[in-house]
């Protein structure tokens, strides 16, 4: 379980890293549009969950060090919102794949096409669905990946104690 662990951790990384430069570009922008809070808090919950489930296994499994409560509380409250974008990523296929028409609409309004550019229709829903497949499958991952660190974190809950002052 624990190599299983492991290598779903590192897949999360590669995303995670893309997702937090997104969350520093798009901070900006969002600060100028509050609508767009709410999606990069998730995102950044995403990534702070990654980044803490990886200190839990280089630092406190494989090092067998303590990391304190807070990393604990930290690995807790950040999963819950990664279920929520998962579950939220899952539908969203199961949504466009059960009505394609409302992805073709989306794309209509997108500027890049409405804007009488040169991009093809057909080439941004390809694109948005290839998307839509990726998140789909780093979704699945992610949603593994939560319920194992719950059987961890209950496993080397000595990880997470108090560090004795000596």
């Amino acid at each position: 379980m624990l190599t299983l662990y492991r290598i779903l951790s590192f897949l999360l990384v590669p995303v995670a890293l893309f997702f937090g430069t997104l969350c520093c570009i798009v901070l900006v922008v969002a600060l100028s549009q509050p609508a767009l809070l709410l999606p990069l808090f998730i995102i950044a919950c995403v990534c702070i969950y990654t980044y803490c489930s990886i200190r839990f296994v280089m630092v406190g499994i494989d090092q067998n060090r303590i990391l304190g409560p807070k990393l604990g509380d930290w690995l807790r409250v950040n999963s819950y919102v990664s279920i929520v974008f998962a579950l939220l990523n899952i539908t969203q296929l199961f949504l466009v794949a059960k009505n394609p028409s409302v992805l073709e609409m989306q794309v209509e309004a997108m500027p890049a096409y409405s804007a009488g550019g040169t991009v093809d229709k057909a080439f941004l829903v390809q694109l948005v669905k290839g998307c839509l497949y990726f998140l789909f499958a780093y979704s699945i991952v992610l949603l593994v990946h939560v319920f194992v660190t719950y059987a961890m974190m209950k496993k080397y809950a000595f990880v997470f104690f108090t560090r004795n002052p000596e």
